[in-house]
Order: structure tokens, then sequence, then C-alpha cells
């Protein structure tokens, strides 16, 4: 039997083991969040079954690659860890840095080789374009902050298509974070690519998609197809990204934010308290009924414009966030 007529029964009796793990029998319909599983698990088979030709050449550590994009050439780097060998399907976790951040700042200042190592995920880290603000590098999220003309959705799900082909990335499990315009991006990615984002952690972020304000959670409502949980974490001192919201630059208020997203998912239940420390509590709605997903806030209270670590704020947001992925993937981050 040739390997490409294996493809469809291999794709068959994935589909009755993913239904069985899943709790259900063949012709049951699914949830949303078991159903997106299932597509995703056969997905994975598919590729697993296909021949795979890798466009880039990889170590183990770190990796720099670029794209010819119609804005000019594109800069992200990659962490590979050292437990990766191809053997087996691992996750994707991208991370966006801030208006004037850099893809190599990132990688290097908030520990996020550690935790690939820890987690063992493939680490992307790209690079924004060059904004209207002070010529610092950013995110085209909608009102803020890079050049309006710059797709930036397309160059990232590009991205993302790239390291599918160059790695076995599990499409059950890929996740977006940033920091600021970078949380800006990652809520935007929320909206209208939850088919390809499992989750995404946003931090001193915000939902700023045109035309802003209550307008761009309006317009992310409208683009919202498939369920993102969402974890959300902000200082209620913030001077950048207030915590009330800033109408004048398109930022809809924390609390009118996450009740958007609460609204999104379905989430009927009361949130629960599962944080308790002197400068960061949490709400968390859990098994929001649409595709079982969380949404979570994290207030840092007296907190300003800032990503909290272990050695500067007093809290591992890094490993937080990791956390959150691993809670809210099927079958966990690793």
């Amino acid at each position: 039997m040739s390997s490409s007529s294996l493809v469809p029964l291999l794709l068959a009796l994935l589909t009755v083991c993913a239904w069985s793990s899943l709790g259900v029998s063949a012709g049951t319909h699914l949830p949303s969040r078991a159903h997106h599983a299932v597509i995703r698990l056969q997905e994975d088979a598919a590729a697993a079954a296909a021949p795979r030709q890798a466009p880039h050449g990889w170590v183990h550590g770190m990796n720099n690659y670029t794209m010819n994009r119609p804005e000019g050439e594109r800069h992200y780097m990659v962490y590979v860890p050292s437990s990766y060998d191809r053997s087996r399907p691992v996750s994707l976790v991208q991370a966006l840095h801030g208006l004037g951040g850099s893809a190599l700042s990132t990688m290097t200042s908030i520990g996020l080789p550690a935790a690939s190592e820890k987690w063992q995920f493939i680490l992307a880290v790209p690079e924004g374009t060059v904004t209207k603000y002070e010529q610092r590098k950013g995110w085209n999220a909608g009102t803020c902050c890079a050049n309006e003309t710059v797709d930036d959705m397309a160059f990232l799900s590009l991205m993302v298509d790239t390291l599918k082909d160059t790695f076995w990335i599990r499409n059950d499990s890929v996740h977006t974070m940033g920091h600021s315009n970078g949380g800006f991006m990652s809520e935007r990615l929320a909206c209208e690519l939850g088919s390809v984002f499992t989750s995404a952690a946003s931090v001193s972020g915000d939902t700023v998609m045109l035309p802003g304000n209550a307008g761009g959670l309006a317009a992310c409502t409208a683009a919202y197809k498939s369920p993102v949980s969402l974890l959300h974490l902000h200082g209620n001192a913030d001077p950048t990204v207030p915590w009330n919201g800033d109408s004048g630059i398109g930022f809809p208020s924390v609390p009118d934010n996450m009740a958007a997203w609460v609204s999104r998912n379905h989430c009927g239940n009361k949130p629960v308290q599962t944080l308790d420390q002197p400068a960061f509590v949490n709400q968390v709605w859990e098994r929001c009924s649409v595709g079982n997903t969380t949404v979570e806030l994290i207030t840092h209270l007296g907190g300003n414009h800032d990503y909290p670590t272990p050695n500067s704020g007093g809290f591992d947001t890094t490993g937080y966030i990791m956390g959150f992925f691993d809670r809210n993937t099927h079958n966990g981050l690793r």
C-alpha cells in the first residue's frame, strides 16, 4: 500500500481515537473545543504522513531568519529547545515585543529560552516595523502603533505557516503573547485568527482594533470565529495604557475589554479568584461555553506599564503565562 493511500485510513483511525479520548462516540455532536481538537489532530496526522521539506536550516538554540514582504525584509528569531528531534509534534509560542522593543530584547530579557527548554516548545520572536512614533518599531494592531500600510497579520500568519513547514508543530497548540503594543497585536490575533492560535496572553495590552474604543471591541466580536482562551495582566496605575482607557487614542478600559472577552466566549459562570499575592490578584472565568475556554484577568495592584519578573515586580509573568497555555491546551503544552 502506498504512503498516499494510507493517509485517509490514518485520518479515519485518528478521528475515532480522538473522539474516544474526548469521551464521545462517533456521530455525537462535539463541543466547540473538542471539535477543534479533532480537526487539528487530523491536520497533524496529514502533515506527518506527507513528505516534509524544511524551508529553513536550523540548530538547537538560537536561529535568525528573514522574510521578504511588501513592506521590506522582515526579521524573526527562533529558539529550538535541546529536546526537539522531530520525533513528535511540539507546541509553538510566539512572543511580540512592545513599541520600541526588538526581537533580541524580548528573546533575552524575560526568560523565554529557559521556558522553551522547560516546556519543550519552539519559540518564535518576530520583529515589528518602524512606526510613525519616533521611528520606533511596533505592530499594526489597529489604532496603535505601526504604519497603517503594514499588514502584520499577514506577516505573522505566514511566519507561523513557514515554521510549521520547518518544524513539526501541533496545530492544536499555537500560542501568542505580547507586552504593550505586542499585547495589542496578540489580542488582535485572538480576534481574527482563532483558527491558528489556541490561546493568547496580553501584558499591559488592550483590544485596539479600528475604529478604536467601543467600536474596536465590536470589530473584534464581529471577526471572532474560533474559540481562544485569553489571559490579560494589567497594572491599575498604568499611565501609558490606562486602566480606565484613553478614548483619544482609541483604548477601551480594561474592565470594558475584559467584559467583551467574557461575552465573546459566553462565560456565564461568576469569576473565581485563584491568585492572592500582595500586589497581584486575579479573576478567572473558567469552562466558558464557547470552546470550553478560559478568560483571566490579573490585576497588578499599583502596577505601572511593566512586564513583571521575579527580579522586577516580584511576579513570574512568563512562567504564569506558560502555565496558562498549558492548562488551556488539549493534552497540555508539552
